[in-house]
């Protein structure tokens, strides 16, 4: 009697649980459904262009590429150019013209000096200069010449210019016909004046021994040809 008294109880109890349960899993079915019901959907062709556009790259500063200019355009804009030799990024300031526009030059010119080019004319990439221990653009050339030796006018002109400075080097600025000048630099003694007409082969000065800023190549003159202020290669011009 006991135990069936037992056994009912069981049975009561297992009714109580089975009911329990099937309210909490009917609970927890009704709040997924009302979340997904409230979830926003985002279609199959939206995912598919938010991929597209996410997929394309965003120019930015950094990853900009900046237009090569075409193959006609004259060179010496504000660019730079970097030495691969040693990093340097040089800035190109100053107008030049290539050898190729040089080539109907209307005046003959003469060099100033006999001697070696110890530093050539590099106004676009960077040369290494022995006294500074750096890289650097040039708009001239170094040519070699013992101290005194006579340097001459490098075509016929009018004196325009003469400056003395021990730090930089004396020189001498020469106008000459249809928008031409040459400039001597690193002089000693200056056989001319300002406003004087002079002759090619004519004496203008002597060599100095060089300013400290270029004194690691000894004695030299540094001679520049501008043509309407731009320079030119000196051993273009001179041929």
């Amino acid at each position: 009697m006991k135990r069936n008294k037992f056994m009912e109880f069981l049975n009561s109890k297992g009714q109580y649980a089975a009911i329990f349960a099937f309210v909490v899993v009917a609970g927890i079915c009704a709040g997924t459904a009302a979340y997904n019901k409230n979830k926003p959907q985002v279609k199959t062709d939206e995912i598919s262009e938010q991929h597209s556009a996410s997929s394309e790259p965003v120019l930015t500063n950094k990853n900009a590429e900046t237009k090569a200019e075409p193959s006609g355009s004259k060179p010496g804009n504000a660019d730079t150019n970097v030495n691969t030799e040693n990093n340097t990024t040089v800035p190109e300031t100053e107008k030049t013209i290539t050898d190729s526009e040089d080539e109907d030059i209307d005046i003959t010119f003469l060099w100033p000096v006999d001697g070696d080019i110890l530093l050539g004319y590099s106004p676009k990439s960077a040369i290494y200069d022995v006294t500074l221990d750096q890289y650097r653009t040039n708009d001239n050339v170094c040519i070699s010449a013992e101290v005194g030796d006579e340097v001459k006018a490098s075509a016929d002109g009018v004196v325009s210019e003469i400056v003395r400075d021990d730090l930089l080097g004396n020189y001498v600025v020469i106008d000459h016909e249809n928008g031409w000048k040459t400039t001597y630099s690193q002089l000693a003694e200056i056989n001319c004046s300002v406003g004087e007409a002079v002759s090619a082969g004519e004496i203008i000065g002597s060599v100095s021994e060089p300013s400290i800023y270029s004194e690691a190549m000894g004695p030299h003159v540094e001679f520049m040809v501008t043509l309407d202020d731009v320079s030119v290669n000196p051993e273009v011009a001179v041929g």
